[in-house]
């Protein structure tokens, strides 16, 4: 949902010195778990791409936004919280599968940055 770092010339300068950015909060302070918190305050277009995704993949929305943030460039490092057991197995398992070219490019268009 913050992609400005992209934009702004953060992303850039990481790449160019080779350092890591640090997603701290990368499921929006937990909105991306529930939808109807993250309608009224996201997206509609990128809420509806990654729960269609969700349900046609059988995973958690959070699960389908770590798994495009994480492959989305290797300079991002995502550090979602958990504040149960569950959420850290959930967390991980975002990890085990990769989105499709074509899932990726959606969740990718919906959520991309206003340019000025």
């Amino acid at each position: 949902m913050h992609r400005q770092p992209e934009v702004n010339g953060v992303l850039d300068a990481c790449r160019e010195l080779n350092v890591a950015l640090v997603a701290y909060v990368p499921l929006a302070s937990g909105r991306l778990a529930s939808t109807s918190s993250f309608s009224a305050r996201g997206s509609e277009a990128l809420q509806t791409v990654l729960t269609t995704i969700a349900h046609k993949r059988g995973k958690s929305v959070p699960q389908v936004a770590l798994n495009w943030l994480v492959r989305r460039d290797e300079h991002i490092i995502p550090i979602p919280g958990a504040t149960s057991a569950r959420h850290v197995q959930e967390n991980v398992e975002a990890l085990t599968w990769e989105l499709s070219d074509e899932e990726f490019a959606a969740i990718d268009q919906a959520s991309r940055p206003p340019t000025s």
